[in-house]
């Protein structure tokens, strides 16, 4: 006959057994499923920058300017405004431009990223809906051969170097300073 100490024994011991088979198993779905996640975003990265390389040359930058804003949600801001036209093919549905800004001796003084086709702020005359899909970020999608404006303000307010010249509109030969001009690069398109 089995002690009842032994009994006992061999109960706990099997519930342990099988909580740790259970935290094993739990585990190892959440970590498979955590690496696919991952690794889906990864291959939607390097797909962006693919189709960036490819369709470059059917997206136009065009009006490319940097202004002091003075109105509304723009007052006292520093912002990138601009027209992205899409003459391909296809249909964008996000759009990523680095903007770089030259000094005189065409350095990199300072870099923005711009995301064009991302919702436009609202206007002062704006309803919930807008002012809803404003603050949720969504991309609007370019058609072929069409083309959308839009207004980035600019990350770095304290950039004298940049500023400066864009409130005074006075471009310098001074090669700290930003010579009012730009180089901008497609880094990512999604379809």
């Amino acid at each position: 006959m089995i002690k009842a100490k032994s009994v006992i024994v061999i109960v706990l011991s099997s519930i342990l057994i099988s909580a740790v088979i259970l935290l094993t198993i739990f585990g190892l779905s959440f970590y498979i499923g955590w690496k696919e996640r991952e690794s889906g975003r990864v291959h939607r990265e390097r797909m962006s920058e693919i189709n960036a390389k490819m369709y470059a040359q059917y997206i136009n930058l065009t009006g490319l300017e940097a202004k002091y804003g003075s109105k509304n949600f723009s007052k006292d801001k520093h912002l990138l405004e601009g027209t992205v036209e899409n003459t391909g093919y296809r249909t964008l549905t996000a759009l990523e431009i680095k903007v770089s800004f030259l000094n005189a001796s065409g350095e990199v003084i300072h870099t923005e990223i711009l995301h064009p086709l991302k919702t436009p702020a609202p206007s002062a005359v704006s309803t919930i809906a807008d002012l809803a899909l404003f603050t949720i970020g969504k991309e609007t999608p370019i058609m072929p051969r069409s083309s959308v404006k839009f207004v980035h303000i600019m990350e770095e307010q304290r950039e004298k170097d940049i500023v400066s010249p864009i409130k005074d509109k006075k471009y310098s030969t001074n090669p700290n300073e930003w010579s009012g001009k730009f180089r901008n690069d497609i880094t990512n398109i999604r379809f």
